[in-house]
């Protein structure tokens, strides 16, 4: 027996709750998954337009009302909330391009601490972010990965 967000599933609705979940995956999160290791990493107020339209759409899959939170449908779906697709994905990527499942490009030097400085220290292996002067930088993925 599945666990949905409206019930149980003798719940009329059962059927429509499945499709419009399907839908969601389909039609909604390959638009916030797509290329979110560049423009996620952002100030909130960019995104907060998209975070809104996730919501009211879980709300229509959910079938909540207009001001109920979404925080346990969210939960209950095992849906990631569009911060949580961004902390998902770059630590993701930055992990393959450390192993070198990735094609490495030049512009893009991952320094970890023990190439800072010789001593031995506990976080010796850890990668390191570039230095960055302006905010703009400071969103991208050289600054922004490590530290994830």
């Amino acid at each position: 027996m599945a666990l949905t967000c409206s019930g149980s599933t003798s719940n009329p609705n059962y059927t429509n709750y499945y499709v419009l979940l399907n839908l969601y995956y389909t039609l909604i999160f390959p638009y916030l998954s797509y290329c979110n290791i560049v423009w996620g990493s952002n100030y909130p107020s960019y995104l907060l337009p998209l975070v809104i339209l996730q919501k009211r759409i879980i709300r229509i899959v959910c079938n909540l009302p207009y001001l109920v939170s979404t925080k346990t449908c969210f939960f209950n779906l095992n849906i990631l909330i569009l911060d949580n697709i961004n902390n998902y994905q770059v630590p993701l990527f930055m992990f393959r391009l450390h192993n070198n499942q990735y094609p490495r490009p030049d512009s893009f030097p991952l320094t970890t601490g023990s190439q800072i400085h010789s001593h031995f220290t506990r976080s010796a292996h850890h990668l390191r972010p570039q230095f960055a002067r302006i905010q703009v930088k400071q969103f991208s993925i050289m600054c922004n990965g490590p530290l994830l």
